[in-house]
Order: C-alpha cells, then structure tokens, then sequence
C-alpha cells in the first residue's frame, strides 16, 4: 500500500490492478498478513488452497471466455480451469455474476455461467438483487444457444486488437521489468500479447492495454 498511498484513489486502484495483473507466478508477490486478500487468476491459483475463495465474472463471454465457446476443446478447458477455481476452497466458496457490466466503453448483461449449472442444486445457496433488469434470465445458461444479438447492449462485430506500434526484435523498456526484447505478439480477443525476454527478470507475456511498454 505504500508505494499507491500517494496517489488518487481511483488511479490508485488502477495502479495496483496493473501491476498484479502483470505478475506471471504467484511466488513472485509480496507476502501479506493472514487477513489479507489475494488477488489472482485461476491460472495463478494452481496448487493453493484458501479458506474462502470469491470467483467473480462467472458469466458467459468471461468465463467460458467468448473466444472459447464455438471451440468444443477450448470450452472444456475453461470448464476445467473454473473446477480449479472451485476447489480452491477449503471452507466457503462464492461464485459471483453481475446483472450490468461495463466492457470496452460498453454496458449490457452476459447471462450467468453455463458452468454453475454443473453445481448439485443441494450444494447451492442462492443470493440473488432484486435490482436485476426486468425481464433479464438469470438462470444459468444450459443447453440453449447464447449468441451476441442476444443482448443489444452489445456490438456483435468482433473489434480489431489495438495497434500496439511494436514488432518482434524491438527493444522496449518497462517500470518494473527493465529493459528488453519483444520476441512475439499476437492478439488476444480485443487486445494484444506482447511477449519480451527482459534481461533482468527472463521471458513475461503482457497485455498492450496496461503494459506501458516503451521503445527502449
């Protein structure tokens, strides 16, 4: 907390987010007290166990990802990624779904997790706003076809990654990283992976949005 005290509390957030977002392996943070939260991903969480888990974003388009739902492989890899996030759990776990959710400048509802529907009804205690959008399924989506003009909150055309200015063999430099050496990128639904071997602390996959790379 001390290196964002000094800053507003929004971009502080911000701030923090990026930089946990950046961290490849779970060893590689800071050790906190018992109490603390840990923030990580379900790729992260492999081979740890909390006593409480939250796993949010359980939505269509999030998790399965919307890259993943046409492929029947990819799909069940995310159906295996979320059963890691749920076993994590040594005492309570707790999936949570958003009725509205900002993406990319855009508000809609993606219907919860087809996943949740794998759950034994006798193992699920539900909690659920009354604020939810009238009419809006909240049920989990099984066996039924979820397509984007489904919602029209949502453009159905796939947008271009953004344009990072970056090619393989360019040296770039970052905060925390230091100097390096991008040797591959490719794009990720609406985003960019840069990959750059960094002299200092060896090969790191990063998201363009929030790498602030800069030509060294």
């Amino acid at each position: 907390t001390e290196n964002y005290s000094e800053i507003a509390p929004g971009a502080a957030l911000d701030a923090f987010l990026e930089d946990v977002a950046l961290v490849a392996d779970v060893d590689d943070l800071p050790d906190g007290p018992p109490d603390a939260v840990t923030l990580i991903t379900l790729h992260q969480a492999k081979g740890l166990e909390f006593p409480v888990v939250f796993m949010v974003g359980m939505e269509e388009y999030l998790l399965p990802h919307q890259l993943s739902i046409d492929d029947p492989v990819q799909l069940q890899e995310e159906r295996r990624l979320c059963y890691v996030g749920m076993t994590r759990a040594m005492r309570e776990l707790h999936l949570l779904y958003a009725f509205r959710r900002s993406y990319q400048g855009r508000s809609g509802h993606n219907p919860p997790s087809r996943f949740l529907a794998d759950i034994p009804e006798d193992l699920v205690q539900r909690h659920q706003r009354q604020q939810a959008q009238v009419g809006a399924d909240v049920r989990p989506a099984r066996n039924r076809t979820v397509r984007w003009d489904d919602f029209d909150s949502f453009d159905p055309e796939p947008e271009a990654a953004p344009s990072v200015g970056l090619n393989e063999g360019d040296e770039v430099s970052h905060e925390i990283f230091g100097h390096g050496v991008v040797i591959s990128l490719r794009t990720i639904g609406r985003d960019a992976e840069v990959t750059v071997r960094f002299a200092e602390t060896g090969v790191k996959r990063l998201l363009a949005s929030i790498a602030n790379l800069t030509r060294a």
